[in-house]
């Protein structure tokens, strides 16, 4: 907390987001692994729930993410991925808003997996593009997912782009179409972000 406090944030989000939590419509926020230690400092501007490993490293991210202010809910895509999904949608009925790291658990980065279409046609939710940029940071080069975490005193940025819209009951989660156009918009997100940052700093 103490280090998240020194932080200069900024959301930069589009009308339609704000108008869906204004009316609390159904969503998704979709982001790439390694922007979620930024993320979770953001918390506490949106009722979010996420899913967590069920291993031992998980559960202790598990433990720190809950005393910041998110809700959790156990699995993932490679270990009881049904349970926690179950969790996610019964969190989600309350009026929590799933966090998804789309290319998790363990790679390959920056490609999609189907959960997060899966959570939205069983939502009916909207999935909302997300991305960090931030002016100093430590980089983990060395996982799968080249997390970063912004360094203290950082300016840090979080992007929403535009949403994708609600996966039908026709369309297959795992549909090629789908990742391909969630990847350009997170993409997308990222490069928008990174462009205010540099707009701010210069």
């Amino acid at each position: 907390r103490a280090w998240i406090s020194t932080w200069r944030m900024q959301i930069i989000d589009p009308p339609s987001l704000r108008d869906d939590l204004k009316n609390k419509a159904p969503i998704l926020f979709a982001l790439w692994h390694g922007h979620e230690l930024g993320m979770i400092a953001f918390c506490k501007h949106y009722p979010v729930v996420t899913m967590t490993s069920v291993s031992s490293d998980g559960q202790l991210i598990d433990g720190v993410i809950k005393r910041l202010g998110m809700k959790t809910s156990k699995g993932s895509s490679s270990r009881k991925g049904a349970q926690g999904l179950k969790g996610l949608l019964r969190i989600a009925k309350l009026g929590f808003i799933p966090v998804v790291p789309v290319d998790g658990p363990k790679g390959p980065i920056y490609v999609p997996k189907p959960g997060v279409f899966e959570l939205s046609r069983l939502m009916g939710a909207k999935i909302y593009p997300g991305a960090i940029a931030c002016s100093s940071q430590i980089s983990f080069n060395k996982s799968w997912n080249k997390t970063f975490l912004p360094k203290p005193f950082a300016k840090v940025i979080l992007h929403w782009g535009e949403p994708l819209p609600v996966v039908t009951r026709e369309q297959d989660p795992r549909d090629n179409v789908l990742a391909e156009k969630l990847t350009v918009a997170l993409n997308a997100s990222g490069q928008s972000a990174r462009k205010a940052l540099e707009l701010q700093l210069n």
